[in-house]
């Protein structure tokens, strides 16, 4: 009876802050990485708990909070901006025949056809690609009530952090190692994802800054002095679930097609997909064998699977569920092991 009716409550529970789930959750991890800081702030400059956390904090705002916003902003005016020049260029008589004496020429199909299926690719693109990226990035009045929060809660959660731990020590069932063994497989892939998700974002970001570095150096397409914002947005953007580089590079493809240069838009185009989509994989699988010993194959399917379930939180939420489920494999091996080793015996 007790049992039914903790679940019945936990899964109420579970509603009433599902809408807030994400901050909270990412409060708890910064809590969580940030936790060592504050000891050794606390260790060092003799001050209070509430102290150290507020400063860390404060740190965070600064340096992650404040650029994110900026970005974030800036990333939905020029996605905004990309979708009218979209609308533009399908409406433009010159990007037409531009277009129509390009391609028109090789292939079997009349001017007025091409023309036709032009403007729908061009619009049937400007809702494939900025859509996803529109809803993802959400609101601004979303955006800024889920930053409070979550500097709310990882403030609390790093200030109350050592009474947190005592209490769920004292309420889970589990044997205190068994727990501990458990909480530090938590925070290994909580730092592991964390440190994915950043050399993911400077890998990308680098790799499309020489992509066009090389164009502008062969095509001089007139982008160079230009390169290291974009190299910016696209470290902001691939941090962003369901928007990354694509929302950079995608419409300067554009650009350089509308305005004629047809060679670097497609050589752009291709390596942006092929290159630049693939890397961010391959960083964060690698990253996560190399800081929670997790195979590759299972650090992507957990990524992969948490953001099919749950959404933005399946990033974090796949890798650690996986990790733990594993932990909790093992607890349950050396239970057997040792349920099955025979007694010693006295005497």
């Amino acid at each position: 009876m007790l049992i039914g009716v903790s679940l019945t409550v936990a899964v109420l529970f579970y509603q009433v802050i599902r809408p807030l789930f994400l901050p909270l959750f990412l409060g708890a991890v910064f809590a969580l990485l940030a936790m060592p800081l504050q000891r050794d702030l606390i260790r060092r400059g003799r001050m209070p708990a509430w102290l150290a956390s507020l400063i860390i904090t404060v740190v965070v705002v600064l340096v992650v909070v404040i650029p994110t916003t900026a970005g974030f902003f800036l990333i939905k005016d020029q996605a905004q901006r990309a979708i009218d020049q979209v609308e533009q260029a399908a409406l433009d008589p010159v990007a037409r025949e531009r277009l129509l004496e390009l391609v028109g020429n090789r292939l079997p199909i009349d001017a007025e056809t091409l023309e036709e299926q032009v403007v729908r690719l061009l619009r049937d693109g400007e809702a494939l690609l900025f859509q996803r990226a529109m809803k993802a990035l959400g609101s601004a009045t979303a955006f800024v009530i889920g930053s409070l929060l979550f500097l709310i809660s990882g403030f609390f959660f790093l200030k109350d952090g050592e009474a947190l731990l005592k209490a769920w020590e004292e309420l889970t069932p589990l044997d205190p190692e068994q727990d501990r063994q458990i909480r530090w497989r938590f925070a290994e892939v909580c730092r592991g994802v964390v440190l994915a998700i950043l050399l993911a974002a400077m890998v990308q970001s680098i790799g499309l800054g020489l992509i066009i570095a090389i164009l502008d150096l062969i095509f001089g397409i007139g982008i160079g002095p230009w390169i290291f914002l974009l190299m910016l947005l696209t470290a902001i953007a691939a941090m962003i679930p369901f928007v990354g580089p694509p929302v950079v590079w995608i419409p300067l493809a554009g650009y350089l097609l509308y305005e004629g240069k047809y060679a670097p838009a497609i050589i752009l185009s291709v390596l942006g997909a092929v290159v630049i989509g693939n890397l961010d994989y391959l960083v964060r699988m690698m990253v996560l064998k190399g800081t929670t010993q997790m195979h590759p194959l299972m650090g992507l399917i957990s990524i992969l699977g948490g953001v099919q379930l749950l959404g933005v939180v399946g990033i974090f939420v796949g890798p650690i569920v996986a990790a733990v489920f594993v932990s909790l494999l093992r607890i349950l091996r050396q239970q057997l092991v040792a349920f099955e080793r025979p007694p010693k015996m006295v005497g």
